[in-house]
């Protein structure tokens, strides 16, 4: 889903700054900077089109919340398997960034 910030008063908001998100929580946290920072602007979040209440936008950063912990403790840790080659040892990072894989140091040490 797109979040998207609307800013409905007469202020002016720089153009730097991102005004769609893909999560709640990031739309949440530009829309409170953007009320610190130029005071009484009149803002509204829209969630594909549409305008949210402040409790359709907590619903939805507690779903967005619970479905990033599922997909994080879905993932499986990267583990060392015996017979691939050092290319091969290779996962994905918490980042998603490619990590190298622990191994025993010695081939003849196997902990399976």
């Amino acid at each position: 889903m797109i979040y998207e910030i609307v800013v409905r008063s007469q202020k002016v908001v720089p153009s730097d700054l991102d005004l769609l998100h893909d999560n709640p929580l990031s739309a949440q946290a530009v829309c409170e900077a953007l009320r610190e920072r130029f005071g009484e602007v009149d803002l509204a979040i829209l969630r594909d089109g549409v305008e949210l209440t402040t409790a359709d936008l907590a619903e939805d950063i507690k779903s967005y919340e619970i479905r990033t912990a599922m997909e994080e403790d879905c993932r499986l840790p990267p583990t060392y398997r015996r017979g691939r080659g050092d290319e091969r040892d290779v996962a994905l990072g918490p980042g998603g960034e490619p990590t190298g894989v622990w191994r025993p140091p010695n081939p003849e040490d196997d902990y399976d």
